[in-house]
């Protein structure tokens, strides 16, 4: 299954969604393909492309279709509007991914982390939710919608700030966005850090983690342990991040691709305190 909320009208090269982005169909290699008509494409309800029979399962066994309207001949009207636009009007998309780019280098240019962030929706990580939660507030006094998006749907202390970027966006618009990021964030002190830039940095990109994981389960299976994830968790527990084994460092720097190798060298050269994790990472990076 696949959701395409925030893909329709914005990914593959007509816009037609993930689908169209990675070469793959609907029914022959993705079972069910869910999507909604309240984002690009600016109206009311969603959709379900499926099989016959999912279809006919979902018509008599889905309590929100059953208890629904049909849709309002206005709301039709508008949808097959917005697909004429997606279809004749690429600019329109175009457009939209160079202001993407744009607003996501400058991003990363403050240092603010956007996690694996691809598309034209751009979170950036603040850490604690009554820091994201004032941070929103202080984008909103600034005239600026930055919702923030905390615990539960995240998980604790990776509270974050999600932007949408849209074609109409003039440059001027998003350079003063990155301006007041970069003062709220100084004003706040988060994503400042040296520690904190290195632990996100491992956090969000140490793709190492799961071979480590494996590795110490394995070592765990191999003594007959009962539960092979708990040497991990006692680990974690045990040891802050910037004390973690040499082990793990390597793993990670090792897993790591070459843009994210170049930020985690450009954190540490710009770093005036130096700690035992930045000199680890610093001689792992050489």
């Amino acid at each position: 299954m696949i959701d395409e909320a925030h893909s329709t009208g914005m990914q593959g090269a007509h816009g037609h969604g993930t689908l169209e982005r990675f070469g793959l169909k609907s029914s022959q290699d993705i079972d069910i393909v869910l999507g909604t008509c309240s984002k690009a494409l600016a109206a009311t309800g969603g959709f379900v492309v499926g099989s016959k029979d999912l279809i006919r399962y979902l018509r008599v066994t889905s309590r929100s279709y059953i208890f629904s309207t049909a849709m309002t001949p206005a709301a039709s009207a508008s949808l097959i509007a917005a697909l004429d636009v997606i279809e004749t009007e690429p600019w329109i998309r175009e457009k939209m991914w160079e202001n993407v780019e744009y607003m996501r280098n400058g991003f990363h240019k403050l240092d603010f982390d956007t996690f694996t962030s691809e598309t034209q929706i751009i979170p950036i990580l603040i850490g604690p939710d009554d820091k994201a939660i004032e941070f929103s507030r202080r984008l909103f006094n600034n005239g600026i919608f930055g919702p923030c998006v905390r615990w539960p749907a995240v998980e604790k202390g990776k509270a974050r700030i999600r932007f949408t970027v849209m074609a109409t966006h003039s440059k001027k618009q998003i350079d003063y966005l990155l301006e007041r990021c970069a003062e709220i964030s100084k004003e706040l002190k988060v994503g400042l850090n040296t520690i904190v830039k290195i632990q996100t940095w491992l956090n969000l990109y140490g793709e190492g983690y799961r071979s480590v994981v494996a590795k110490m389960s394995k070592q765990a299976k191999d003594r007959q342990e009962p539960d092979p994830h708990r040497p991990f968790a006692e680990l974690k527990r045990k040891y802050p991040l910037y004390f973690w084994p040499q082990l793990l460092l390597e793993e990670l720097v090792k897993t790591a691709n070459k843009r994210e190798k170049e930020r985690l060298r450009k954190i540490i050269s710009q770093s005036k305190e130096k700690t035992q994790l930045s000199r680890q990472l610093s001689k792992l990076l050489q």
